[in-house]
């Protein structure tokens, strides 16, 4: 960064609003895409990013306002994942920029020299501006020029994030010196037994000494005999035994993609058939070559067993991980390890795709169908379409993994854009065997039919686990009165409130707007409300009714507030200290326990019915994928709840054949122009006011026409089925182009808010 006479100008992009432009400053100092600074917009002060330099305009530009980094973070190959992802998907891009960054407190990069060669002036790591005044900047560019010495950076930031610690006793004076005080009986065993362990905590000492107060111990401190030790505290104890060698399949699957390791690889492999450990032996190449890992999850709740794992089969590597559930400070700390290249193996969610990590060598994809890699709020995007062009850009290998591939990463595969590798057998246990209940000829309750409930109490003689898939959380899905029919809403959004018995609140899980319960009809007076439909909480409740005996515990998103509490489930899981795991989509995916010999899928039919070109897709790879709980170590059983026992899509589900599936379904999609044929662009026009909604979705669908006319495939303004949410009104634009079409949105001066989708894949609305 230097100072000019002259006068730069640059396009910057303004953090965290949703503009789809850059805005010109100036500035006297050289400045680099990618820099942080602080500029007026709009008479208030701004985060923005430098995108490049540019003209002087015709127009009067105000000057940038702060430069917050000496350097820049982003490297050209960041810019230009930027550009593409700005470009495809049509995203503001200083949300974009402000995806690369960690929250809390900004970073500062400070330079260093350090000696390479004896001749160097230095004779240890200096810092460069405490060299300058010693050497002057002659010397040291001479010594740089030879290359007796080199730069590098390091990275602080004002508030680290500091691991928790604990506090321990240990002796304090040499052995011969503890003669020379007067010590008490007391005194003298504490000193004794600390002579004969390392260190020890303070409460375990009291217990093991039998001592009745802790003044012995204040005395000893106080004379400076004993003292405290701070150990931090190390939460990460859960450790799974390495696999030692990998199956015939495995092998060649291995030696395959490693002999064409650079490139795209789908790994399609049945549940439960080994794909981690494969993952693991080409991440152990990358790491001995001394590059990073990046290991994607599409949800925090994998992380906690995948870490266990990997610390089973890579003692010695540091494991970190970066997602949106990390406190903002220890984010900030992971993502300095991350970039000074002090952790090797990084395990993250979506967001863990923007890191600019200069050292990447690999990046690996499990789960890869999962919708949790769509980032469903603005910005819109798909981080498995990142993660591709990131490959692309930085020249190293991609593995996606999964069971149920997504459609379009499978036709891409078969037309050979991908390495597509098969892996169709389980090294221990079996492909559970599958029985489909017809509720409609049920005898049992209306949760569940008599032969679950029969399945369930043999499971808990064996001394087996089960799983219980519900597909949504929650007591009831909705309340009605029964004298005049009237369900409680939400009121910022058109859709009923669910009852969660446990917090005794109805909630809306659309904007989470939440009260106490009530019984009184709110329109009728009437005390005649009943909760009906039924989620995690109810079937809770319900099992433990029917079987008190059992451990039972519930998964969603409602019991599990934070990482640790997950990992702790999973650890009783795992000691077989949990009988029955009721939950939510949260125990259909990567999850491996040997000992869960039995898996209930309620209510197939509302998977089979979600509405979206993917909904087929969506709902195969669910019920396939928790079927795939059961049988990995045992003989294992799976049952599945329908009152629609024919349904194709069903049966290619609970006999895992994805082949039959993927044939009937993407015949289904090019009939009806839909991805991967298609580009489908979703448009929602949004306002508080229901008629300005309307009027301004009018008003965009006619300038978009005007600038796309040869688009023939444009619907609406369409109404949706939830068509409030969090008080806005929406309407929605919905258009089918052409694959290699540039489609052109237009700026139209409207009030309402504008969100555009590009393929939406999953829960979107």
């Amino acid at each position: 960064m230097s100072t000019t006479e002259e006068t730069n100008y640059y396009e910057i992009a303004i953090s965290n609003l949703p503009l789809n432009g850059y805005f010109t400053y100036s500035s006297k100092i050289s400045l680099k895409p990618g820099q942080r600074v602080h500029v007026d917009f709009s008479n208030k002060s701004y985060l923005g990013y430098v995108h490049e330099r540019t003209e002087k305009p015709e127009y009067k530009t105000k000057e940038i306002l702060e430069i917050i980094d000496k350097e820049s973070y982003l490297s050209k190959k960041d810019m230009s994942l930027i550009e593409y992802t700005c470009d495809k998907f049509h995203t503001p891009p200083g949300k974009i920029f402000d995806l690369f960054f960690p929250p809390g407190k900004l970073l500062k990069k400070i330079k260093y020299l350090y000696p390479v060669d004896s001749k160097s002036i230095l004779s240890e790591t200096t810092r460069y501006d405490i060299a300058l005044k010693k050497f002057g900047k002659e010397q040291i560019l001479n010594d740089t020029d030879k290359k007796y010495s080199k730069e590098l950076f390091s990275f602080i930031a004002k508030n680290n994030y500091k691991k928790k610690s604990e506090k321990f006793l240990e002796i304090n004076i040499p052995l011969y010196n503890t003669y020379n005080y007067n010590l008490t009986s007391n005194g003298e065993k504490i000193v004794d037994f600390l002579l004969s362990v390392e260190y020890i905590d303070e409460n375990e000492l009291i217990k093991k000494m039998a001592l009745k107060s802790r003044s012995s111990i204040k005395t000893l401190l106080k004379n400076k005999i004993i003292k405290y030790k701070e150990i931090e505290k190390d939460d990460e104890n859960w450790n799974i035994e390495r696999i030692k060698a990998l199956t015939p399949e495995q092998e060649n699957i291995y030696k395959n993609i490693f002999s064409n390791f650079l490139g795209i690889h789908l790994l399609h492999g049945l549940t439960g058939t080994g794909k981690t450990e494969i993952y693991f032996k080409l991440m152990e190449i990358v790491l001995n070559k001394g590059y990073q890992v990046l290991y994607m999850v599409p949800e925090v709740s994998l992380t906690p067993q995948l870490l266990a794992r990997m610390r089973g089969f890579f003692p010695g590597r540091i494991l970190g991980t970066y997602n949106s559930y990390l406190p903002n400070n220890q984010r900030v700390s992971n993502w300095l390890d991350a970039k000074e290249k002090n952790i090797n193996i990084l395990v993250g969610t979506r967001s863990s795709i923007w890191l600019p990590l200069d050292n990447l060598g690999l990046i690996i994809i499990d789960e890869e169908h999962d919708t949790s890699y769509y980032n469903q709020n603005n910005p819109f995007f798909d981080s498995i379409d990142i993660a591709i062009k990131k490959a692309e850009l930085l020249n190293i290998p991609l593995i996606l993994g999964s069971a149920t591939p997504r459609i379009d990463h499978y036709q891409k595969a078969l037309d050979k854009h991908f390495y597509l590798h098969e892996l169709k057998n389980r090294p221990k246990g079996k492909l559970p065997e599958v029985e489909i209940i017809d509720m409609k000829k049920n005898s049992g309750s209306f949760l569940f039919s008599a032969r679950s409930l029969n399945e369930i109490k043999n499971n808990l003689k064996k001394n087996l686990q089960t799983f219980i898939f519900v597909n949504r959380k929650g007591y009831s899905n909705y309340i009605v009165c029964q004298k005049c029919g009237h369900i409680i809403k939400c009121p910022n959004c058109s859709i009923s409130m669910s009852y969660h018995k446990s917090k005794n609140i109805f909630k809306c899980h659309y904007c989470n707007h939440s009260v106490f319960s009530f019984t009184e009809c709110p329109e009728c007076k009437s005390k005649s409300l009943i909760a009906r439909g039924y989620g995690t909480e109810k079937v809770e409740n319900e099992i433990r009714k029917i079987f008190p005996e059992a451990n039972v515990s519930r998964i969603d998103k409602e019991t599990i507030e934070n990482n640790k509490k997950f990992e702790k489930i999973l650890k009783e899981i795992s000691l077989k200290k949990i009988d029955i795991i009721v939950g939510t989509k949260m125990i259909s995916k990567g999850l491996d326990f040997p000992d869960v010999g039995l898996v209930i899928v309620l209510d197939s039919d509302k998977l089979i019915n979600i509405p979206g070109y993917y909904s087929n897709e969506i709902a195969f790879q669910q019920i396939n994928q928790v079927i795939g709980r059961s049988g990995r170590g045992k003989k294992g059983r799976a049952i599945i709840q329908t009152y629609n026992e024919e349904n194709e899509l069903l049966k290619n589900a609970i006999n895992s054949e994805y082949e039959t599936f993927y044939n009937n379904e993407i015949e289904l999609r090019k009939n009806f122009a839909y991805p991967p044929y298609m580009n489908f662009i979703q448009i929602s026009i949004k306002n508080k006011d229901e008629k300005s909604s309307l009027e301004d979705s009018k008003r965009y669908l006619m300038e978009f026409t005007n600038l796309n006319k040869s688009i023939s495939q444009i619907f609406g303004p369409i109404k949706p089925f939830v068509f409030k949410i969090n008080n806005e009104f929406i309407h929605t634009i919905n258009i089918k182009a052409e694959k290699n079409y540039q489609i052109n949105y237009p700026e139209v001066a409207i009030k309402s808010r504008v969100e555009i989708v590009v393929n939406p894949y999953g829960n979107i609305l």
